[in-house]
């Protein structure tokens, strides 16, 4: 399941589910639970991030390995309130599902709720962690949730 986590993220819905679905049956397997058991509790306790968290710290991982794309690297002196990476202005939905735009959508977010973060390995492990404890079904409840403190 590691190989071309980024590209999962921009799947059709149903390939995402297809591939989810497969995860969770895993889990059920593993933990000998039955088969309508509901998997996220498995997940948290287990500490294995789920399919949709996977690609969340993929793409941190794609943002720290190259910040200085995405960011521009000059430093005011005062305090500009802009705790967010600006998202290209694009035409069609298309443009929504890349690693790059979802990269910029994903930290914004983080940035939000944690300002003055320095994005290293660090970052990466507490993002990591986080991530394994909430075990998020869907990317929109990541965008929904105001508690993820880094």
């Amino acid at each position: 399941m590691c190989y071309g986590r980024v590209t999962w993220g921009v799947t059709t819905v149903t390939n995402f589910d297809r591939i989810f679905r497969i995860q969770k049956r895993a889990m059920r397997i593993i933990h000998k639970k039955p088969f309508k058991e509901h998997c996220k509790p498995l997940f948290a306790t287990s500490q294995i991030l789920t399919l949709p968290c996977t690609y969340i710290l993929e793409i941190c991982k794609l943002f720290v390995k190259n910040e200085h794309k995405f960011t521009n690297k000059i430093e005011n002196s005062h305090n500009t309130r802009r705790n967010f990476i600006p998202l290209p202005r694009h035409r069609t939905a298309k443009i929504e599902h890349c690693a790059s735009y979802m990269a910029r959508k994903i930290i914004t977010k983080i940035l939000k709720i944690n300002t003055d973060i320095k994005f290293n390995k660090s970052f990466l492990n507490k993002v990591k962690n986080l991530l394994k404890q909430k075990a998020y079904y869907e990317l929109s409840e990541f965008f929904e949730d105001d508690e993820f403190v880094v």
